[in-house]
Order: C-alpha cells, then structure tokens, then sequence
C-alpha cells in the first residue's frame, strides 16, 4: 500500500511538471502573436479601376498598386472584395470576396486575383471559346475592389483562416483604412 502510495505521489508531480511547462509555451506564443498584429494591423484600401484587354495574352485584367505608405511582407494575406451592388433597405456597399462568378449567356465570367509584394493583378477569366472582347462594359469599367491586407503571420495562428471568419465584416474590425 505504502508503494502504491509513492507512485501515486511521483506521477502527480511528473504531470505538474508536464503541465506547467506546456503553459509556459503557450504564454510565449500568445505574446508573439500579439506583438506581430501590433506591428502590422489589417489594412484596407479601395481602388476603381477599368480592366484593359491584352490581345496576345487573351486577358483581361488590370494591376493595383499597395498605398505607397504601406510595405507589405511576402508572408500577408491578401483578400479582395468587388462592390456588387448596394443594399437598398441601408443604402450600404454589399461586397463579394473574389474569386467571384457570373454568368453571361451561360458563359461563365469569372473574377480572380493574384498578388505579391509588388501589387495585385485582377483578372476576368471566362469560358473556352468564349470572346473577351464581347464582354460588356458593366462587368469591365468603372469596377470598384476593396483590398484587404493581413498579416501572415498572424493568419497561421489559426485566428484568421477560419472561412468563416473571412467576411468583409471581421476582416475589417479594428482594420486601418489607406487611401
């Protein structure tokens, strides 16, 4: 009885042990992160822009440049929204996360994103066959993108790259605002 008591005793303090260090680390994660998302908040900028066809590539497509007093990492996130609308009872923007399709005589015209450190292409892709240059101008003028930038490494924490946290809404909570 009296070993059984001692082995009870020596694996209790054997788990303290485990459960104090495991706390210690995780205290020292949550501090990065939070130093990180102080260093460099979300950021948002609108742009209007036209799309320009490239014959020889068979694009159409336009580049957006970051806000010249912002230097994103090649580690953020980059999420972009196109002004679809506006709700009528509010009188508010409604906005879609690219990629984002519509349809068009049952062609699919599809707005996509690429980006880096050194801007944002938006293109229009659209089906085999399927004449860019006939695309009307509601779809390739005068169309307004809201750019979200977040921070890398804040993202892989988890926090952020839950799909349904990456609405307009929660990405732009406590986001900085750029011209």
């Amino acid at each position: 009885m009296k070993n059984l008591k001692k082995i009870a005793i020596v694996a209790l303090v054997g788990c303290l042990g485990v459960l104090t260090s495991c706390e210690i680390n995780e205290v020292t994660e949550v501090r990065e992160i939070t130093e990180i998302v102080e260093a460099n908040p979300n950021i948002i900028f609108e742009r209007n822009v036209d799309f320009s066809f490239d014959a020889q590539s068979n694009q159409l497509s336009t580049i957006i440049n970051y806000p010249t007093s912002f230097q994103p990492r090649e580690d953020d996130l980059v999420i972009v929204f196109l002004q679809n609308g506006v709700d009528v009872g509010n009188n508010l923007p409604l906005w879609d996360a690219l990629p984002r399709t519509f349809f068009l005589d049952d062609e699919p015209i599809v707005f996509n994103f690429n980006y880096s450190v050194g801007g944002i292409e938006i293109l229009i892709d659209s089906g085999n066959g399927f004449d860019k240059t006939s695309i009307p101008a509601e779809f390739t003028d005068n169309q307004l993108f809201r750019i979200a930038v977040l921070p890398g490494q804040f993202s892989v924490s988890g926090k952020i790259l839950n799909s349904a946290d990456l609405s307009y809404d929660t990405i732009s909570s406590g986001a900085t605002f750029m011209e």
